[in-house]
């Protein structure tokens, strides 16, 4: 542990592989209890002999989620938000564009490295953990490099009861894609969205959402995927039997 404030405490990861790995910050609020880690010494041991040595504090405000998130965002080029009762198996990557009270805007970048056009806004309330500077962020980036979209931009407060669509970096944990709770979409002809729901364990194949039929039959990957799925326009209508829903 390398800082404690007053709602978020800041630990210097160590990695499976026993490396150090970049920074997460934890809500104080949502730690229960605290058991030591047996193989503890194992680990301290394997970091002295590799030369690793513990990193500096990195420049980041723990005085509460909205200072926590634009400090990191000055501090690093990716930052990575969890919102575990959202969904507990996915993280959102990206550029902290605005901060404010309520709300954070992140421009994201993908699984395969390609930053998205336009930034999302979430609910600061919503999100649990913080990660930035470890070697996954520092991969995206180095792949990605900078984005080309505006800095600037100030967030608004999604509206989390609608349905968040797009594919997201997923922790796989042998799950199959299962599309319950039923997937309801509001949307018009034309419009595009992405899969939110997406964990496979296996090839699938995602045949159509309400009755599309093998119109618009996708091969999902056993990973994580960055594909777009786009509504039918008006001149498809015909090839639905019901509309979408």
């Amino acid at each position: 542990m390398l800082d404690v404030g007053p709602q978020f405490f800041l630990f210097a990861l160590v990695s499976d592989r026993i490396w150090f790995d970049g920074f997460e910050c934890f809500r104080i609020n949502d730690v229960k209890n605290l058991r030591p880690d047996p193989y503890a010494p194992f680990a301290e041991a394997a970091l002295k002999k590799r030369g690793e040595r513990r990193p500096k504090n990195p420049r980041v405000s723990l005085a509460n989620i909205e200072d926590l998130l634009l400090s990191a965002g000055k501090a690093f080029p990716l930052v990575t938000i969890h919102r575990e009762q959202v969904d507990p198996d996915v993280c959102w990557i990206g550029r902290v564009q605005g901060v404010n009270r309520g709300g954070v805007s992140l421009l994201e970048i993908s699984p395969d490295a390609v930053w998205e056009d336009t930034p999302e806004d979430y609910r600061t309330k919503e999100i649990t953990r913080v990660n930035f500077g470890g070697d996954y962020e520092n991969a995206l980036y180095l792949v990605g490099g900078e984005p080309t979209v505006p800095q600037a931009h100030a967030p608004k407060v999604r509206d989390t009861t609608c349905c968040d669509l797009r594919v997201r970096h997923t922790h796989l944990s042998g799950k199959i894609f299962d599309s319950s709770p039923p997937l309801v979409l509001r949307c018009s002809p034309g419009d595009e969205f992405k899969v939110f729901h997406h964990l496979t364990d296996r090839n699938v194949q995602l045949m159509r959402v309400d009755d599309a039929g093998e119109i618009l039959a996708l091969a999902q990957p056993s990973c994580s995927v960055a594909e777009e799925v786009l509504v039918l326009r008006d001149e498809d209508a015909t090839e639905f039997r019901r509309p979408l829903q």
